[in-house]
């Protein structure tokens, strides 16, 4: 899994904690400033798969151990 403020180039690897089809709450070492709000792009990579799925998100929740998103868009499966 890849993360990074939608708009740019720059991503994190964070891990999930716990993922569905509406969200994830997604374990960050916050080399990142995230904010309540902020639009997000997620690349995940599901077990077992070659393939990459693009996900455009927005973040719910920030607190020591990570933040939660909630899927908004669906951006691309590669």
């Amino acid at each position: 899994m890849r993360v990074g403020p939608r708009g740019t180039s720059r991503r994190c690897r964070p891990a999930a904690q716990n993922i569905s089809n509406s969200g994830a709450f997604i374990q960050t070492d916050f080399s990142f400033h995230f904010n309540i709000d902020q639009q997000i792009t997620m690349i995940l990579s599901p077990p077992k798969s070659e393939k990459e799925i693009t996900v455009g998100g927005r973040i719910t929740r920030v607190d020591s151990k990570g933040i939660g998103v909630k899927f908004d868009e669906l951006l691309s499966v590669h």
